[in-house]
């Protein structure tokens, strides 16, 4: 499986870590020394599904293709204008796609995991060409007044179509940890109904940032160390990468 072509889009709206020292107790040598963050943009007059389009459409474009040549769209989203329809179904429609689609819940993980399930689809010959759209709007969920938090998100939506191709992604490696859930999470619309007498209320995105990068700083080389050594041909390409990039920078 091969990327053959990529396109992003992301809203007009550039907020500094100057800007948000207006209204947080925080500052941008604080932002920028603890996340190298120094900007990042923001949905204000857009809609998620219109940059998950034009992203969708850039792609397919830098393919050589047009939206009847895709068979299949696999979108990463967390959360959108709309509960339901999909926001890959929205995107289909808008691009004038004529394909099945399905969304997928992997937050950060999200478009590696849309990544494997093209491979799967496409290895299986049920499709030729898939789009992997990520889109994701996480300033919905946050918490302005909480500023360990609303400060390290933006919006956006990348986009990418894959081929059988022998030359591409050689294996990817897949896990899930369900025991560290409480260190990032939004709660979805609480129960509220005639039975209970209350009005649903929406909960904010919480996360403790020293657990999230603990498990990431020992899952992710693992998960290296693990990939490399079940494909020969993979540990081979990443040491002629690393080499390379050495010898450029000398």
């Amino acid at each position: 499986m091969k990327i053959i072509g990529t396109g992003r889009a992301h809203p007009a709206k550039v907020v500094t870590n100057a800007m948000l020292e207006g209204f947080l107790d925080t500052s941008d040598e604080w932002i920028r020394t603890r996340t190298g963050i120094t900007e990042r943009r923001l949905i204000s007059s857009e809609r998620l599904e219109d940059l998950a389009a034009e992203a969708s459409l850039k792609a397919i474009e830098d393919a050589g293709l047009t939206p009847a040549d895709i068979d299949y769209i696999i979108c990463s989203n967390v959360v959108n204008e709309y509960i339901t329809p999909a926001l890959s179904c929205i995107v289909q429609g808008a691009i004038g796609a004529k394909c099945a689609c399905v969304d997928i819940n992997g937050a950060c993980s999200g478009f590696i995991y849309a990544l494997d399930m093209a491979d799967d689809r496409i290895r299986s010959g049920k499709a030729r060409n898939i789009l992997v759209l990520a889109a994701e709007e996480p300033t919905r969920m946050v918490d302005w007044e909480d500023r360990a938090l609303c400060v390290l998100f933006g919006d956006g939506a990348g986009a990418a179509v894959l081929k059988n191709e022998e030359s591409g992604i050689i294996d990817m490696l897949m896990g899930s940890d369900g025991t560290k859930g409480e260190a990032l999470k939004c709660t979805s619309r609480s129960l509220g109904n005639f039975l209970t007498g209350e009005r649903p209320e929406l909960g904010f995105m919480t996360m403790d940032g020293q657990e999230v990068f603990r498990f990431a700083v020992k899952r992710v080389p693992e998960s290296i160390e693990s990939l490399m050594k079940r494909n020969q041909t993979a540990k081979e390409d990443i040491r002629y990468y690393i080499l390379h990039q050495a010898n450029e920078r000398i």
